[in-house]
């Protein structure tokens, strides 16, 4: 298998639907390298080729190495990342994806999944664990972007939060603001309703004994006998 993110693509000069048709025919689909302030590259795609060739941890993600042949004629390496991908809707595979030049050595801005481990020290009195963002945007060089952002939940006490700024990776940075809260630990509703619910009544039972002993009439002391 070819090392991920290695791709031969051709150019292609006609476009329209059926131009499109044509390439489907030939087992390929069109795509296209923009960005940078250079001119647009038209070019098709081999559906497999082009699957090998994305990492499956990083999806579109993928820093990718895209070798541009005319002919017999090879034009050169472009790095690229993935800007947008069309998809068949019955089968998930690509049908277009748009490819973005980029620098190898500049820091690029891409969304990128978060998922949560371990048992919050919340969750053990009744809380329960809230992320507010399924990706983040995350900076770093394009071979540097990670697949993933893994928060570990586990210290966090009922009413606490992990904000963006606590977050911290390696060869990357998150492009959030730093005050936003990604995961907290909040008590169940109803655990608190049923708490303020508790209160009264338990100071009711409390009580109830202290009135009791307060109404109940002294005990006579027993009469002395007669010497």
């Amino acid at each position: 298998m070819a090392e991920y993110g290695q791709l031969r693509v051709e150019t292609r000069k006609a476009a329209g639907k059926g131009a499109t048709r044509e390439l489907k025919r030939r087992g390929k689909f069109p795509a296209v390298i923009y960005g940078q302030g250079k001119d647009n590259i038209a070019i098709a795609v081999e559906p497999r080729a082009f699957a090998n060739a994305t990492d499956p941890t990083r999806d579109t993600n993928t820093f990718f190495q895209l070798t541009v042949v005319d002919g017999d004629k090879t034009l050169g390496v472009v790095p690229c990342v993935i800007a947008d991908v069309q998809r068949d809707v019955l089968r998930g595979n690509a049908v277009h994806v748009d490819f973005l030049r980029v620098d190898p050595e500049v820091e690029v801005v891409r969304p990128v999944p978060v998922r949560t481990v371990g048992r919050a020290a919340g969750a053990v009195k009744g809380g329960r664990v809230r992320t507010t963002r399924r990706t983040v945007r995350v900076a770093a060089k394009p071979a540097n972007m990670p697949f993933e952002i893994v928060i570990d939940v586990t210290p966090l006490d009922n009413n606490e939060s992990i904000r963006m700024k606590d977050v911290v990776l390696t060869n990357a940075r998150l492009s959030e603001p730093a005050e936003t809260i990604l995961a907290i630990c909040e008590l169940a509703r109803k655990t608190e309703e049923e708490a303020a619910a508790g209160a009264p009544a338990a100071a009711a039972a409390a009580a109830k004994p202290a009135a009791a002993a307060a109404g109940k009439p002294a005990a006579a002391k027993p009469a002395e006998k007669k010497k």
